[in-house]
């Protein structure tokens, strides 16, 4: 876990900064989530886990902000090995990226790392 002076001295923890964006994220205020998320990110030296990069994800659909939805979704499947093809696929927030070309890519290497987990 890596630690960050605030500029107003406090030490910041990556968890306790992603706890308040999964809060914000759950009360459907999606912008200030994404906002913590990201802070969350660079405290943790650009590295997150699968859960928070996967919300950020689903703010960002929920944003409109496609293009950084994708980002993290295929952060998740490329360096996280994320794996589940059905719950990603029955997430309402993401659906309105279904219709993007990069979807069906998305889900052949998540359907490509179930296969490697052994989950399919």
């Amino acid at each position: 876990m890596v630690l960050e002076t605030h500029p107003n001295g406090q030490k910041l923890c990556y968890l306790q900064v992603a706890d308040k964006a999964d809060s914000l994220y759950k009360n459907n205020q999606f912008s200030q989530a994404v906002n913590l998320y990201i802070i969350a990110f660079k405290i943790n030296n650009d590295r997150g886990e699968v859960k928070h990069r996967y919300n950020t994800a689903c703010c960002y659909a929920k944003l409109n902000e496609h293009d950084s939805a994708f980002f993290h979704l295929f952060r998740i499947a490329e360096k996280g090995n994320y794996y589940n093809y059905i719950e990603i696929q029955k997430e309402k927030y993401l659906e309105p990226l279904q219709k993007d070309s990069r979807w069906a890519i998305l889900i052949k290497l998540i359907k490509s790392n179930a296969v490697k987990m052994g989950n399919i």
